[in-house]
Order: structure tokens, then C-alpha cells, then sequence
């Protein structure tokens, strides 16, 4: 009897748990069935919140807009309107949109080389610049940049400061006030964006040390083709008379305007190379009067291969001619010498000069990984004033460049360069350089 009660209360137990088991599976179904409910409701709401926080984004923008154009008095029409002040937040965010973009730039030079002459730079570690970059959108329709220069031999010199502006007539795009006009490739660039430590000899000899740089206004614009590669741009200029820091190709009058034109045509020939041709047109004074008696005529070319996301071969050449027949001369002294002859206010005779000198460069440069790159620069320059004795009727280098690019705001330099020169003879010359740069820079060390 016992046994037999015992085996009852042991199958009333069974039951008892397999329907407690049964209830707690169907329990656990159910929950899932709702975890899974919840998940897609969530997913659901995120979504919606993802759309309307890109609309909100989307409003500010217009709202941003909106309050530039009210606050330059312009309307839709075109008529001019007095509007109210427009309240700025001071949030953060919102008071960091008015505050200029920030950069500094650090290009620290060491110049070992053979000749004695007590030159700029020969034989000691010199800050060639430090440069501070300060630029931002003045309105919707235009923007504000500005470099100030400091070096260790110069002291502290504006560089550059001009207003772009954008929404010319006919789509034209200006820029007024002190820059690098586009005048080749080498003369438009800062020199912490070349390729090389110095800068080409025709470049530093004809135009300048830094490159030209000189004050006025400048057009640019896209030609409507109606293709879209190849695509060409032309540029148009008028600065000041004179050249750059040591450059000859104009005189030192500031009053005798050098108007400027330049056409140039880029095209991707493929996925992996590209292709520019530039044209340039130069016309200037070389003296006090008001004749133009310099005409200059450049041509460039670049062409850039990729062979990966890495490597990558750039190949450019660059040349400048100059026509300087209108300059005073003398027939006979003319025909006996085979170039003509300066003279000073005085009347008296000055040094000679080429009527037609030119320079040019090759340059190579291979990246040969993420931080090591190689180079080589040939340079051939006739100087503007013959030299009466010389060797040689031109200068000539050869350059061999290694680069180091730590990162892109940090980069080291080695530069060997054997020169030939025609009045001072052979020397040689080894470049360090150290390039640093801090904060928003436009012009990355790439």
C-alpha cells in the first residue's frame, strides 16, 4: 500500500513539472515575441530620428544662409534693403562660425655649400619663414585670406592678403589685393609647397627668391566647353610694376603696371594619370618709362601616374622666354657686341644685357612609399645681364632630393645640388630642410 501511494505522489510530481516546464517554454516563446517587437519599433524610431535630424541640419543651413544674405542687404530681386541687426547666439558652436580659420607654418633651412661669399643662408641654420595663416568666408559670396611672414634675415613681411570673390558676371571668379599670381607653375606656389628645398633658377632669377608676389586684381574662369575632359582655364591679371625678392625681369618701378594671361588645359587621361598644359603671357616695364619693353612667354607641363593608392611618378617641365629688343640700345654698339646695352639715368653705359634670355627645368619626383620620396631637378637659366669673360653663357644645376614625410603637417628634406655657374664658377651645395605645420593649413605638406 505504501509503495503503491509513493509511485501515485511520484507521477503527480512528474506531471506537475512537465507542465510547469511546458508553461515556462511558452513563456520564453512569448517573451522573444515581444523582445523582437520592441527591437523593430526601436529600429523603426531611430530611423525616423536619423531623418529628422538631417532635416533640422538641412533647416540650420538655410537658416544660415538666409541670415548672410539679410544681413548684406540683398534680396532675391536684387534691390538693396535696410534690415534689423540680426541677434548672433553666443553658444559656442554658433559664435566658432565667425572665428577665422588658424594656421602656422615653420620652414627651417640649413645651406652648407663651397662658396665664401657670405650670402644669405650659405653655412648656417636659418628660419627662411614662419608663416601665420589666417583666412575665412566673409559672406556667402566671398572669402578673406591672409599670410604673415616672419624669417630670422627678412624680419616680419605681409606675404599675402586678398579677398576672393565668387559670382562675377559671366561666372568669373576674382581675387583682389597681394598674392602669387598664376604665372606658371613654380612662381604660383609657397615655397614650402615645392617639390624641391629651393626654388628653380629661372624662377628665383627671373621672378624671385619666393616665387612672384605682388599686389592687384586677378579673373578666372572655366571656358564652357562642351565636353567635360579636357577642361581649360583662363586667367587674367594686372599687379604692380617690379618682380619679386632678386628678381630681374622688370625694373623696380611700382607705377608701371604688369599685366598677366594664362591658359591652361588639364585632362585625366585615365583613372591612374593626369595631364596639365599651361601657357603664359607676361608684359611689364623694365625701367621708369612708360613703354612696356618686356614680353615673357612660358610654358608648362605636369604629368602624374599612380601606380597604387601609394606609389606614384610626377614628371614636369617648365620654361620662360623672354623678348627684351625694345630696351634702349645703341646700332653700333649693337652690332659689335650682339646684345644690347643698359644705360643709367645718366646716359653712361651700364652693365649689357640679353635681349632674349630663358631658363627652364625638368623635374622628377617618385613617392617611392607612405613616407619616402625621391627626386631630380635639371635647371638651365641665361641671366638677364651678360657676363663679359665668362666660361659659360648660362647657369646650370643638377639636383638629387630625398624626402622624408613624417606626416602631412611634418616633413624633412635632403637636397644635394652641383651649380655651374657663368660669372662665380662651380660650387656645391647641400640642402636640409624641416617644413612643420599646426592648426588649419590650406596648403597640406602632401
Amino acid at each position: 500500500m505504501f509503495f503503491t501511494r509513493t509511485f501515485y505522489i511520484t507521477c503527480l510530481l512528474a506531471a506537475s513539472l512537465l507542465g510547469v516546464n511546458q508553461s515556462f517554454a511558452e513563456t520564453d516563446a512569448d517573451l522573444i515575441r515581444e523582445l523582437r517587437a520592441l527591437k523593430s519599433a526601436v529600429e523603426g524610431l531611430s530611423s525616423k530620428v536619423g531623418a529628422q535630424q538631417e532635416r533640422i541640419a538641412a533647416l540650420e543651413s538655410e537658416n544660415r544662409n538666409l541670415v548672410a544674405r539679410n544681413a548684406s542687404g540683398v534680396v532675391a530681386s536684387g534691390s538693396a534693403v535696410t534690415s534689423a541687426p540680426v541677434s548672433v547666439s553666443s553658444s559656442p558652436r554658433r559664435s566658432s562660425q565667425f572665428n577665422p580659420d588658424v594656421g602656422f607654418v615653420v620652414d627651417i633651412v640649413s645651406k652648407l655649400t663651397q662658396d665664401s661669399e657670405d650670402a644669405e643662408g650659405n653655412d648656417r641654420v636659418s628660419v627662411r619663414h614662419a608663416e601665420v595663416i589666417l583666412g575665412h568666408d566673409i559672406d556667402p559670396y566671398s572669402r578673406l585670406d591672409a599670410t604673415l611672414a616672419f624669417s630670422d634675415t627678412h624680419g616680419v613681411e605681409l606675404e599675402e592678403a586678398y579677398v576672393t570673390h565668387w559670382g562675377l558676371p559671366w561666372e568669373f571668379k576674382g581675387r583682389l589685393g597681394r598674392f602669387h599670381p598664376k604665372v606658371g607653375v613654380a612662381g604660383a606656389l609657397h615655397t614650402e609647397l615645392l617639390d624641391s628645398v629651393d626654388t628653380p633658377l629661372f624662377v628665383s632669377q627671373y621672378l624671385g627668391e619666393e616665387g612672384f608676389i605682388k599686389t592687384g586684381v586677378e579673373l578666372s574662369n572655366f571656358i564652357p566647353l562642351p565636353w567635360e575632359d579636357p577642361s581649360a582655364e583662363v586667367i587674367v591679371g594686372l599687379v604692380e610694376g617690379g618682380s619679386g625678392e632678386e628678381g630681374q625681369i622688370f625694373g623696380d618701378t611700382l607705377r608701371r603696371p604688369t599685366y598677366y594671361a594664362r591658359l591652361r588645359g588639364a585632362s585625366e587621361l585615365s583613372d591612374v594619370s593626369s595631364l596639365e598644359i599651361g601657357g603664359t603671357f607676361l608684359l611689364g616695364s623694365a625701367d621708369e618709362d612708360s613703354k612696356n619693353e618686356v614680353r615673357a612667354f612660358g610654358t608648362d607641363v605636369t604629368f602624374i601616374h599612380s601606380f597604387n593608392a601609394i606609389n606614384r611618378l610626377k614628371l614636369q617641365a617648365e620654361a620662360l622666354f623672354q623678348d627684351r629688343s625694345e630696351g634702349y640700345s645703341e646700332p653700333a654698339e649693337e652690332e659689335a657686341h650682339g646684345h644690347a646695352l643698359v644705360r643709367d639715368e645718366e646716359g653712361s653705359e651700364a652693365a649689357p644685357f640679353r635681349e632674349t634670355p630663358w631658363g627652364m627645368y625638368f623635374l622628377a619626383d617618385y613617392r617611392l612609399s607612405q613616407r619616402y620620396g625621391v627626386g631630380a631637378r635639371f635647371d638651365l637659366v641665361e641671366p638677364i645681364n651678360k657676363v663679359e669673360g665668362g666660361d659659360r653663357s648660362n647657369d646650370i644645376a643638377y639636383n638629387a632630393i630625398f624626402t622624408f614625410h613624417q606626416s602631412e603637417f611634418a616633413r624633412w628634406r635632403v637636397q644635394y645640388q652641383y651649380l655651374d655657374r657663368a660669372e662665380e664658377g662651380r660650387d656645391n651645395r647641400f640642402f636640409l630642410q624641416g617644413t612643420f605645420a599646426i592648426g588649419v593649413h590650406k596648403h597640406q605638406l602632401n
